[in-house]
């Protein structure tokens, strides 16, 4: 929300923000592309410590790359991006970027990516309350930057206000 918040805001409407929307579509369909292909191999048996390696190989460039690599909302960019290249731990497994100059075997300081990211999960929870959701697990919705970009957080997905009425 913060990121499409900042989005809104920087830009208005126009050529640089429909470029943005364009190539966040892009960037949306590849990624469901990818997660049909991880279900499918999940439900094939392909155990999951297999999947997030092939995964974490897949490059979907963000939408917020401008022409010249740099990010065009680098001020509010997510915990991901601002840990690029920073070894951390996630439930007690040190990871590296491949492509950082780090030497296998040595011993670096972490981040703990767990502790974090359980963080943001109470902050959104907290923010679900406030706003009165009725979707108890809104906080466990996670979304790439292109949805981020893409999605109208209204009364309807935050599930705030009245019910949609079934017919």
């Amino acid at each position: 929300m913060a990121l499409n918040r900042a989005f809104n805001k920087e830009f208005g409407f126009g050529i640089r923000r429909s470029a943005v929307l364009e190539a966040a579509n892009d960037a949306d369909r590849q990624l469901t592309r990818l997660k049909r292909h991880y279900f499918q191999q999940a439900k094939s048996g392909m155990p999951d410590g297999d999947i997030l390696i092939e995964a974490g190989r897949e490059r979907v460039r963000c939408p917020l790359l401008g022409l010249d690599d740099t990010c065009l909302l680098y001020e509010h960019r997510p915990i991901t991006c601002r840990l690029y290249g920073v070894p951390t731990v996630i439930q007690g497994k040190a990871h590296v970027c491949g492509t950082c100059r780090f030497e296998k075997g040595r011993s670096y300081p972490t981040v703990a990516l767990d502790r974090i990211q359980d963080r943001l999960a109470d902050m959104s929870r907290r923010i679900g309350a406030v706003l009165g959701s009725r979707f108890r697990d809104l906080h466990r919705v996670y979304v790439p930057v292109s949805m981020a970009l893409l999605t109208k957080y209204d009364d309807a997905y935050l599930g705030t206000g009245a019910p949609a009425k079934e017919y």
